[in-house]
């Protein structure tokens, strides 16, 4: 027995330090949700996108006209393959260019890596632009283990003719499922924009853990006439346990910049339809929050809620740590809703909680200079439009996930303006994106009715040449350090494992992970230009 408890004991600790020391899911990945191999499993296949064609066809292996260097190579349209069938997968880019849905694009399929900056040209968006607001489409990933990198969302359902909105369709991006149950999604180096209501919606419906959203910029949420709810929504959640929202860009989004928190659907007696009044372990570090109106970051707890003992309320825990808040010419008319921080939980619910809910450390803001200080870190955190929170919600910062905070706000704004959003060395910033961060620096722009320019060219471009195939260019085969693959050679050990499969410097990632890292920056990056505005005040 004592033999069979030292064994325990030990595989306890063995199966403890893997999972502390599990790779996340690209180098420099961090957060709740990185802790996900994405596609890189066993079976895995190579999916690469060789045309801005919104159909559904492709072809792997010899069946191509082409034949690729084996069954485990593909090719063909991004519909093809996103939703090719339950096989992880690896998707790369030969082709850049605005994928125009022609129906609504649901991806259900777990374990994909997707990597928009190995797109050539100007890189890769996924539209329904051309419609005119007519048909509309979706597009929802309901899968876990999930990774989308460099991707560009920009649907904009709204109708030009009628000057109105186009329901359902309703977001650029919607990560969710009736069935709930979705986890380990990142969304890393993303541009998102031009929706009527979120721009981005995660994990709405239930039972949903571990979502990771950094270095993205969330721009431009169409802010209709009030009266239709339409406010110009940035990024809305449901029922999380751990999200981290990192070094991403808010700007010219009316509300929800963005909003964490469960909302319940209920009965006359108070007692929840949808389940979904679960929020907890979510985490806003290094963030600019930039000209918001009727909200900015919002706290949103079981709205009227009456805890049962069938289902008792589950509390919020939030931490809101070294963000940068600058305002513009839409932050002023709405004075009373203005505040940085917003926690929408009425005077019942919250006299209900026994314990303190949110974290603030290090935040900074142009907006309320005399407002803030070091001692008070509670200043502009309200319930609704009025009413502080008392500083006994004041609690210590939630067991972390893996980020690392070592930038002050004045860093990460500078850093997000250089190295947010989708772009690579293979694609530049498009003009929707360079346009507003250029907003940001000049404290200029400002919120849209509907798209008030042109929709953006985006060109094919030229993939770099591939000669064997393998996903993985000449260039990178030449060079990559490894001195273990041939560019003439898709299997350059013979083994049976394509070069793209292996890995050649022992890390733990793929080559083709380590070439479609190479190709964006994932880090901090340049934290010295532009210079920060004065005036700048700490929250």
């Amino acid at each position: 027995m004592r033999k069979l408890l030292i064994f325990i004991t030990i595989l306890l600790s063995f199966i403890a330090a893997n999972s502390a020391n599990a790779l996340p899911v690209f180098p420099g990945a961090e957060g709740y949700g990185t802790n996900t191999t994405g596609g890189r499993e066993t079976g895995s296949i190579l999916c690469k996108v060789n045309s801005a064609a919104d159909t559904n066809t492709g072809c792997c292996g010899t069946a191509c006209s082409i034949a690729e260097p084996s069954p485990t190579v593909c090719r063909g349209t991004f519909r093809y393959c996103a939703t090719v069938g339950a096989t992880p997968r690896m998707i790369v880019f030969r082709t850049g260019g605005n994928i125009v849905l022609s129906g609504d694009l649901n991806m259900n399929d777990p374990h994909m890596s997707i990597f928009g900056q190995t797109a050539p040209g100007s890189g890769i968006v996924i539209s329904s632009t051309g419609n005119n607001g007519v048909n509309n489409r979706n597009i929802q990933l309901g899968a876990s283990d999930v990774l989308i990198q460099s991707m560009r969302f920009r649907v904009d359902d709204f109708d030009y003719s009628t000057n109105a909105c186009v329901s359902p369709s309703e977001n650029s991006l919607d990560v969710s499922t009736p069935t709930g149950g979705i986890n380990n999604i990142v969304i890393d180096h993303c541009s998102l924009s031009w929706a009527c209501n979120e721009i981005l919606n995660l994990g709405w419906y239930k039972d949903n853990t571990n979502f990771t959203l950094s270095w993205s910029i969330i721009s431009e949420g169409f802010h209709l006439d009030t009266g239709t709810d339409k406010y110009g929504f940035g990024m809305n959640t449901g029922d999380i346990t751990g999200l981290t929202y990192y070094h991403n860009l808010s700007a010219h989004n009316g509300g929800r910049n963005f909003k964490m928190g469960g909302y319940e659907t209920l009965d006359g007696s108070g007692k929840p339809i949808t389940d979904m009044n679960s929020f907890t372990n979510g985490e806003a570090i290094n963030n600019i929050i930039y000209n918001w109106s009727t909200n900015s970051l919002q706290i949103f707890e079981n709205q009227n809620y009456i805890p049962t003992a069938e289902e008792p309320a589950r509390d919020i825990k939030v931490d809101i740590i070294n963000n940068y808040w600058k305002h513009g010419i839409d932050t002023e008319p709405f004075i009373g809703w203005s505040h940085e921080i917003i926690a929408a939980v009425d005077a019942n619910e919250l006299a209900q909680k026994a314990d303190a809910f949110v974290f603030i450390s290090g935040n900074y803001s142009d907006w309320h200079p005399t407002a803030f200080d070091v001692d008070s870190q509670w200043a502009n955190l309200v319930t609704g439009d009025s009413g502080s929170v008392s500083k006994s919600r004041v609690r210590a910062c939630t067991p972390p996930s893996n980020v690392s905070i070592t930038q002050s706000a004045t860093d990460a704004y500078n850093a997000v303006l250089n190295s947010a959003g989708a772009m690579s060395s293979l694609n530049p910033r498009d003009s929707v994106d360079t346009s507003v961060i250029n907003d940001v620096r000049t404290g200029t722009g400002n919120q849209i009715y509907g798209r008030d320019a042109a929709f953006p060219t985006y060109t094919a471009g030229t993939a770099p040449t591939d000669s064997d195939l393998d996903g993985l260019p000449d260039t990178w085969e030449n060079n990559d350090g490894c001195a273990s693959t041939n560019p003439s050679l898709a299997d350059t050990n013979t083994n049976g494992t394509l070069d793209w499969q292996e890995d050649c410097d022992g890390d733990g990632y793929w080559n083709i992970e380590e070439y479609a890292t190479s190709l964006i920056s994932t880090s901090a990056g340049d934290t010295t230009a532009p210079a920060a505005p004065s005036g700048l005040a700490v929250l």
